[in-house]
């Protein structure tokens, strides 16, 4: 019992600061879930159950499937051992049992939904430079499409025969302007 609480105590502290390495958070997570059924088997009433249920949990967020499995299973091995040993229920196992897998379920749930979250924030980083790019390219053509004016309007063939030069500066002048204005109005990308 006393082996049971020093290794839940240790290990519990450990995974919550090793998030880091992964080879660190699995010793810790093995070591937590361990003593969580050694514990409960012990004392079969008492919350103890929850140590293997969140190192569970937790294993399945932070770390790989097959090291979430071993997490697990080295929980319940312990908790049946200790349990065999105590001369526990298969009652009590099994539901303990059912707990563990539970948390190993939310923990592989929430993995993914990280996951999901992490590739949607890069596609929508993505679809701003997207969006940047394009408004660069359309004032970047709007720009040319101004200079071919302004060069047709020099030798006379834009604006028709005998266009005012003047009224053709003048023209392209607002058009540009416009131009700025449709940039300007741009939305802003994310993360700028």
């Amino acid at each position: 019992m006393t082996v049971g609480l020093v290794a839940a105590s240790a290990g519990w502290p450990g995974w919550l600061f090793t998030d880091v390495r992964p080879r660190g958070t699995a010793g810790c997570l093995l070591a937590t879930a361990v003593a969580g059924g050694m514990l409960a088997a012990v004392f079969p009433g008492s919350p103890a159950i929850a140590l293997t249920a969140v190192a569970a949990l937790r294993a399945g967020t932070a770390l790989r499937i097959e090291m979430s499995l071993a997490v697990v299973v080295a929980g319940a091995v312990a908790l049946a051992v200790a349990l065999l040993a105590v001369g526990g229920s298969t009652t009590a196992l099994l539901g303990y049992t059912v707990l563990i897998g539970g948390g190993l379920t939310a923990g592989l749930v929430r993995r993914r939904n990280v996951q999901r979250a992490e590739q949607a924030e890069r596609l929508l980083e993505q679809t701003a430079r997207a969006r940047q790019a394009g408004a660069r390219a359309a004032a970047l053509a709007e720009g040319t499409r101004i200079a071919r004016g302004i060069r047709g309007s020099a030798t006379g063939r834009a604006g028709g025969k005998g266009a005012d030069r003047a009224a053709m500066v003048r023209r392209c002048g607002r058009e540009r302007a416009g131009s700025r204005r449709s940039v300007a109005r741009t939305p802003p990308t994310a993360g700028r």
